[in-house]
């Protein structure tokens, strides 16, 4: 599991879950943006999320990395949702982070349409959030995180945007999710938007 992407997990989770209440852990979400890139170390990040599902270390030619994850998800009758939050560390400072949620209270619901907007070679960040207000994902490249790893091209950043639908009752069938990636040059002018859905 620990080479798939956000929306993958998710959907696997809730296939998981159905039948059940709960899986994963519980952790302190409300917390998550006082984790910020480039500042925050792994045992700051423990200390502020909690006890994250799982840790992992990594080497590349880049330098030393730590995967910390931090998963959650519920159900009941009316469906479930999930809630995920994946941290990357480099040299044990934070360098990327992705969260996705299907919960009400925080759900990370965005609108869609509004990437057509976005002008490559024109626009800059203060535009874009204008356009899909704030990311639930950041990356400085390159990442190793499977989310970030395919568009991360050096000396830029990437900035995401993913939601991932609360399922209806028990049909997993109806788990569908949408996308956006925007990577901005060191100057933070768009140099390229992907967007995928199937809601």
């Amino acid at each position: 599991m620990k080479n798939l992407k956000l929306f993958s997990i998710c959907s696997l989770i809730i296939i998981l879950i159905i039948g059940c209440a709960t899986s994963g852990k519980m952790f302190n979400y409300q917390n998550r943006n006082m984790i910020e890139i480039n500042k925050t170390n792994v045992n700051d990040a423990i200390q502020i999320l909690g006890k994250p599902s799982s840790r992992e270390s990594k080497s590349n030619e880049n330098g030393n990395y730590e995967i910390v994850k931090y998963i959650y998800a519920k159900a009941d009758p009316s469906g479930a949702s999930a809630r995920v939050f994946f941290l990357e560390f480099k040299n044990d400072i934070l360098n990327a982070k992705i969260y996705n949620s299907g919960f009400k209270e925080d759900i990370t619901d965005f609108n869609y349409e509004n990437y057509k907007n976005i002008k490559v070679g024109v626009s800059n960040k203060d535009d874009v959030l204008k356009f899909l207000g704030n990311p639930s994902g950041i990356a400085n490249c390159p990442s190793t995180l499977a989310d970030f790893s395919d568009k991360c091209k050096d000396n830029c950043i990437i900035w995401t945007w993913i939601h991932t639908q609360k399922s209806q009752g028990y049909d997993t069938k109806t788990i569908k999710s949408k996308t956006i990636k925007v990577l901005f040059d060191e100057n933070g002018i768009v140099k390229s938007v992907d967007s995928s859905q199937d809601l």
